[in-house]
């Protein structure tokens, strides 16, 4: 079965933003009313609890990405019985995670106050709290999470997309009124596992209708099969934990030696940094499948000149995206939570070069992922992770967050970036590496540029409301793809891109 993958990607990408969309503004919303109704305490409850779930989200061990590699090959060779097999294989695995996570999170109840400096609010629970967001982390896990790969392995994200949007409009819309009238924080977060049971009921019942010649028949994988899968999970067991490191150590972190106020402060900027990381996730998840799809039935030569074309693509947004956080963070804050919740202009460096060194990788990382290359860097998250940890506890007694945040950049820029490339080069496009160092050290300079020529025009606007952001808004549209644009204008793969582009669009109005 081959898929449509131009036409997957962009259906994806679309509902993807639409999804991200209502993610990105009633959260915002949630914290605005829980910062100005409450307090930022309660925001730095939710931070904390959210990256304590996080780590403990390694016990999934990779199964979900495992299994997923494998089935690229059935789909693609239209083979029922295998794929049959596989999803046996998630629902088992995925029962017993649970249960591993759900051991694990009771464990860590009798420490809970030991992340916590300074102590919670009066009115709250420490353990009653922990234990809801921990029924909600498992939930998915014990009811149809496993039905969820079927999609994603048939790059039909968009399904899951659609069923997200109505349910969490319904979500945010309860949340919101719950929070104006009671104003009680346990009444807001219970709604959180009611969402994730019934959003799991839906999927399921669309993956029984979609898929039913998939669900329910007992096939079993090869005892071969079944332990390649588990030499997968050993390699990505590594993986995952790095990932938790970097996504989650953060705010425990910050909560253990600064308290809950500062993880509040931290996570209000880190809002804004998370929502246009998971706008960009929404397009690399997206091409993961078709990427895998490809790897089996494209040519070497091929396979290289897409992966430039994307590339370059990535590297024009994350640039663009990188110097719109450079000249708008503070203007934003200070119009939304006020000049005395705001984080020093340093803070916000460090933001914009961590958000670059961690999504520029991003295509690298997804042509790795789809080729099932875990393994090849095996030891790379256990040497990133400590790094990182060590640099992080070392850091922040010192620097404070900007410490948090250096060690993230620099176990990017040296442990983890050039790791992954080294293997993706090596073992897929069999070519030097020096080829793509040349274009990284190239493009870090183009986004450089463009971030000061912004940065400066910004600056002689120097009105503090809404109208300067709005101007500000209105440079960092324009100059930086201006700047970005003049420099790959005659690139050989921004003209295959534009070409490509362009050809999709004529058949679309065709």
């Amino acid at each position: 079965m081959k898929l449509d993958k131009t036409r997957n990607v962009i259906q994806n990408t679309m509902f993807g933003l639409l999804s991200q969309l209502l993610s990105m503004i009633a959260p915002f919303i949630l914290r605005t009313i829980i910062l100005y109704e409450l307090g930022t305490e309660y925001l730095g409850l939710n931070s904390l609890f959210t990256s304590i779930l996080g780590v403990l989200g390694i016990a999934e061990l990779g199964f979900g990405n495992a299994i997923g590699f494998y089935m690229y090959k059935p789909i693609a060779d239209d083979d029922s019985d295998a794929i049959c097999a596989f999803v046996n294989l998630y629902k088992k695995c995925y029962t017993v995670i649970g249960f591993i996570i759900l051991a694990c999170g009771i464990l860590i109840l009798p420490f809970l106050n030991e992340f916590v400096k300074g102590g919670c609010p009066s009115d709250i629970n420490l353990y009653v709290l922990y234990c809801i967001y921990l029924c909600d982390t498992v939930m998915s896990y014990f009811m149809y999470a496993y039905k969820a790969a079927l999609f994603n392995t048939h790059q039909r994200e968009s399904v899951l997309s659609f069923y997200r949007i109505i349910l969490n409009l319904i979500l945010y819309s309860v949340q919101i009124v719950v929070l104006l009238i009671f104003k009680n924080y346990y009444i807001y977060i219970v709604f959180k596992p009611l969402y994730t049971i019934v959003y799991n009921i839906f999927i399921s019942r669309k993956a029984d209708k979609e898929y039913a010649q998939y669900i329910g028949k007992k096939r079993l994988v090869s005892k071969e099969i079944k332990k390649n899968v588990y030499v997968k999970v050993l390699a990505l067991f590594g993986h995952k934990l790095g990932n938790a490191v970097i996504n989650s150590a953060d705010n425990i972190v910050i909560s253990t030696f600064l308290g809950l106020s500062m993880v509040g402060l931290y996570g209000n900027y880190y809002h804004i940094f998370s929502v246009l990381v998971a706008f960009l996730s929404i397009w690399h998840n997206s091409m993961t499948a078709g990427i895998g799809n490809e790897l089996y039935l494209s040519s070497d030569s091929n396979l290289k000149k897409n992966f430039e074309i994307v590339s370059l693509l990535n590297n024009w947004v994350v640039s663009w995206c990188t110097i719109c956080l450079l000249c708008l963070y503070q203007p934003f804050m200070e119009l939304w939570v006020g000049s005395e919740n705001m984080l020093s202009f340093s803070t916000v460096i460090f933001f914009a070069i961590d958000f670059y060194v961690w999504q520029v990788r991003k295509i690298v990382l997804t042509y790795k992922d789809a080729g099932g290359l875990w393994n090849e860097d095996f030891w790379k998250p256990y040497i990133g992770a400590a790094f990182n940890l060590s640099m992080n506890i070392i850091l922040v007694k010192n620097w404070g967050i900007n410490g948090v945040l250096v060690s993230t950049i620099v176990s990017m820029g040296l442990i983890y970036t050039p790791w992954e490339t080294m293997v993706l080069y090596h073992k897929i496009f069999k070519t030097s590496v020096k080829e793509f160092w040349i274009k990284y050290v190239s493009n870090a300079l183009i986004c450089i540029i463009g971030a000061i020529l912004t940065y400066g025009v910004c600056a002689l606007f120097c009105e503090r409301n809404i109208v300067g952001f709005i101007l500000k808004c209105g440079v960092c549209i324009i100059l930086p793809n201006v700047i970005i644009y003049f420099f790959f204008r005659k690139n050989i793969y921004y003209i295959e891109m534009k070409n490509k582009f362009l050809s999709i669009l004529r058949r679309k109005i065709l």
